[in-house]
């Protein structure tokens, strides 16, 4: 799963990807997480051809992604990522909150899983 995720990232999102995973190794969950969400803010930038935030792409996304996806499935996606975004404010970015290494190696893989849809999307 992880290295199909690597495969198909763009150079900044893949940078931030694998320096999740680096820092995931040396049990450094907070800097893992943030690299996590920014290599998932890079992913949508390169997809969506802009430069917004994570949680404007949220929005933008799901608008795009209307037509490409079956209605449940689609709302599963955008509650996800609105999720992540979240914890991603909640627990990394702002509060510096000790995140565990099973939720980290959750994070890695629901990320990477999240930005592969997208791929198959063709968007």
């Amino acid at each position: 799963m992880v290295n199909k995720a690597l495969s198909f990232l763009n150079k900044n999102s893949n940078k931030h990807f694998e320096e999740a995973l680096k820092f995931y190794e040396n049990k450094t969950t907070i800097k893992s997480a943030e690299s996590l969400r920014r290599s998932l803010e890079e992913f949508l930038r390169h997809k969506l051809k802009n430069q917004k935030e994570l949680q404007e792409n949220i929005e933008t996304l799901q608008k795009k992604i209307k037509n490409n996806s079956n209605v449940e499935v689609r709302n599963i996606i955008i509650q996800i990522f609105k999720y992540l975004d979240k914890y991603f404010n909640e627990q990394s970015k702002h509060n510096d909150d000790n995140i565990k290494d099973s939720e980290n190696e959750f994070l890695i893989y629901q990320t990477g899983l999240l930005m592969r849809y997208i791929i198959y999307l063709s968007l």
